[in-house]
């Protein structure tokens, strides 16, 4: 297990513990949570933490699955970082905790913090293009046929969105929409293409999301949309955090990969 190297306490309780591999949220109390993670995802209010897990091995430099499936590679993360994995969900991602970026945003005694990590130098994508892999059982496979037998490099963006107000289902929902939506604008504002098609990119092919709403917060926001303050602080923080991300990746790895920026002009 890693030593904790920054821990940021949230004005609810909560703690966000950054570590080499890790970044873990641990719960002061009841929340509820929403997320995209095979392990424990879905809509949840048993949980005691989330994670954000750095798959990449340093003696291959590659990310390599340590279960047979996904899940199962999901709560060996979550035992190796000192959790249970009945009792968390988690997200992974190629990238160590040192790209980790964090954005905030108050308003009327409310706090919204995006915890993200981004790099898609290698594995940008648009929406809608030519697909790399097909699932069977849990088990992923090239969608390809041409004899090719590795899988393209890894790139993802990881979002875990903490507010301490509580939250309807249906509000969660919408963050989860607003987020991708803060997502994709900030890669666009950045101009970085997609590997896989013409365009700019909105993503990587393995981005995931958790959202964390406090269950015991006097405040319940039942919409969350763009048009709403919870949706523009949702979305004001996301951007910010994944554009800071994806700046840092791009100035520590993109050299090699060529990519341009409307900020940090040519890696």
């Amino acid at each position: 297990m890693d030593r904790i190297q920054e821990q940021i306490i949230l004005p609810n309780g909560d703690v966000a513990e950054r570590r080499i591999t890790d970044l873990i949220v641990r719960f002061a109390g009841p929340r509820r949570v929403l997320g995209t993670s095979r392990l424990n995802g879905g809509y949840r209010e048993d949980l005691g933490a989330v994670f954000n897990h750095c798959d990449m091995q340093p003696e291959s430099g590659r990310c390599v699955m340590r279960a047979p499936t996904y899940r199962e590679h999901l709560a060996l993360a979550a035992r190796d970082a000192g959790l249970d994995p009945a009792r968390v969900s988690g997200l992974s991602t190629a990238l160590d905790m040192k790209y980790m970026q964090m954005a905030q945003r108050s308003r009327r005694g409310v706090q919204v913090t995006a915890l993200v990590t981004g790099g898609i130098l290698h594995n940008g994508r648009r929406a809608g293009d030519p697909a790399t892999m097909w699932e069977e059982h849990e088990k992923f496979y090239l969608a390809r046929e041409d004899g090719v037998e590795s899988f393209p490099e890894s790139g993802t963006v990881n979002i875990i969105l903490h507010l301490t107000a509580d939250m309807t289902e249906n509000a969660m929902v919408t963050a989860v929409m607003v987020a991708a939506e803060a997502k994709a604008a900030a890669i666009q504002e950045e101009q970085l293409l997609s590997c896989y098609g013409d365009g700019l990119a909105t993503g990587s092919g393995t981005d995931g999301v958790i959202v964390i709403a406090d269950a015991t917060s006097p405040v319940l926001f039942t919409q969350t949309g763009t048009d709403t303050v919870a949706g523009e602080c949702i979305a004001q923080a996301v951007k910010e955090a994944v554009r800071n991300s994806l700046i840092l990746n791009c100035k520590t790895e993109g050299k090699a990969s060529g990519c341009t920026t409307s900020v940090t002009g040519s890696c």
